[in-house]
């Protein structure tokens, strides 16, 4: 069964997170809230959302394929690029967003 879906990335009010919005059309599939853009070795990645556990590991929350998270990271570093509007209030931009 194939179920093409389109990413979409929606940089949070603060700017400093960004949410990853996988969609059908007009339908929201699914989102994932709390990703960052992280500097590696080998460039900039996108840090899923995690939590420091008790014996001071971190836990993500979510897990990539390369080749998926490769391309996530293109289009984040796409849109948090982008100024933020500068009349807009925070409802107008939470209004927009489609989740």
């Amino acid at each position: 069964m194939q179920f093409p879906v389109e990413v979409k990335i929606e940089p949070s009010t603060s700017g400093k997170t960004f949410g990853v919005a996988l969609t059908k059309g007009d339908k929201v599939l699914m989102v994932v809230k709390g990703c960052k853009l992280a500097n590696g070795s080998n460039g900039q990645f996108v840090s899923g959302p995690s939590t420091k556990m008790d014996d001071g590991k971190w836990f993500n929350y979510l897990y990539m394929d390369k080749q998926f998270a490769e391309y996530v990271t293109g289009l984040a570093v796409e849109a948090m690029d982008k100024p933020a509007p500068k009349s807009a209030n925070v409802e107008e931009l939470e209004s927009d967003l489609p989740f």
